[in-house]
């Protein structure tokens, strides 16, 4: 059997909880391979979750769960189309649905997949490994394959300041277990929405995109940086979930996605910029014709690059960001950015937002 896993090191924003550390990450996915010569039964599946040679945690799968979890990963696989596998899994794996199984039976050459493994441990220390062990079954023979990853804390490689003013609410932030984070990329986004004077975000139906205190605000580059990729012409607006059900809409979709490419229709107006250590940022959803750089324009920190909007996959108007380690957001891996320059709600210093609904404020 080979084992495979994505990714190969795995990031684990670690947050101290009184006198001990939350660890909280998750493994993207998991490929288990017959390279042998004959059929294979998988038996079970063992994550040991370690902190400085200690096992901490242990996470089993037996038969039947196991079983759940190769199914549900099949059909992630086959039902999903090559951009959303590529967002949300990267490039550096070749999807093979044709020798994909989906029980715990791989034939040789078959594989099996599971996806996105999410992991929560409170201890002393931060987790900084994880033992996979997979027993099966092969030719009358028990066996079994073993893989340690190790997990690490990121930090940015430079100093960034937050791309707003003001009071704002983020949201979609890694402790959301169903949204950016099931992205590769975007396993590290935020959304930000502005509050209004009365510390409110301010909400109801049919509101036009002016009355959201967020729309039109500033977005402000984090970093010095070059402009590697943008979009400005954007006016179309998407409700992903409710869009791509319908056929006539999804044919639409599909047809201006040939037109404008597969960033402007999901992100909208957008900027892409390179920092210096490979460092990327992303800043999303901003309103037409705002976007006041192109692509090759350096910027310093601070310089204004369009202003909050509502179009491409948007429910309201927002700011969309993330930093990742390449300029392409469908492959790149997603990183936790740190600022220089937020208060929480007590006017506490806060360098790395780790909670959603967490209210920030920019200092000047």
């Amino acid at each position: 059997m080979k084992i495979q896993a994505l990714p190969q090191s795995i990031i684990n924003p670690a947050l101290k909880v009184r006198d001990d550390i939350k660890s909280d990450f998750v493994l993207k996915a998991l490929i288990l391979a017959n390279d042998g010569t004959g059929p294979l039964t998988i038996t079970k599946l063992t994550y040991g979750l370690v902190a400085l040679n200690q096992l901490v945690k242990e996470i089993v799968y037996p038969g039947d769960a196991l079983t759940e979890r190769l199914e549900d990963g099949y059909q992630q696989i086959v039902s999903n189309d090559p951009w959303i596998l590529k967002s949300m899994l990267g490039s550096s794996i070749r999807w093979r649905p044709e020798v994909m199984s989906k029980t715990r039976v791989l034939q040789p050459g078959q594989e099996a997949v599971l996806l996105n493994e999410y992991f929560i441990a409170v201890a002393a220390q931060p987790i900084d490994a994880v033992e996979i062990r997979v027993q099966y079954q092969q030719n009358g023979i028990e066996a079994s394959e073993r893989l340690v990853l190790p997990v690490t804390d990121y930090h940015t490689r430079n100093a960034y300041t937050f791309p707003l003013k003001g009071v704002w609410q983020v949201s979609g932030n890694y402790d959301f277990y169903f949204g950016h984070r099931t992205h590769y990329a975007l396993e590290f986004s935020i959304d930000m929405e502005k509050l209004n004077n009365d510390g409110m975000l301010k909400w109801k139906d049919a509101m036009a995109n002016e009355d959201f205190v967020s729309y039109g605000q500033q977005v402000f580059a984090i970093g010095d940086g070059e402009v590697v990729d943008c979009f400005n012409d954007a006016h179309w607006r998407i409700l992903f979930h409710d869009d791509f059900a319908d056929k006539e809409k999804r044919r639409m979709l599909k047809q201006m996605e040939e037109q404008v490419g597969r960033m402007p229709l999901q992100y909208g107006n957008y900027v892409v910029l390179k920092h210096a250590h490979g460092e990327y940022s992303v800043y999303a959803h901003m309103i037409e014709g705002s976007v006041a750089v192109q692509k090759g324009n350096h910027v310093r920190q601070g310089d204004v690059l369009g202003r909050v909007g509502n179009v491409g996959f948007s429910t309201g108007p927002h700011l969309h960001f993330h930093l990742m380690d390449g300029p392409d957001v469908y492959s790149a891996r997603g990183l936790p950015c740190h600022f220089t320059n937020l208060m929480d709600c007590r006017r506490n210093p806060l360098s790395l937002i780790q909670q959603e609904y967490t209210l920030v404020m920019a200092k000047p």
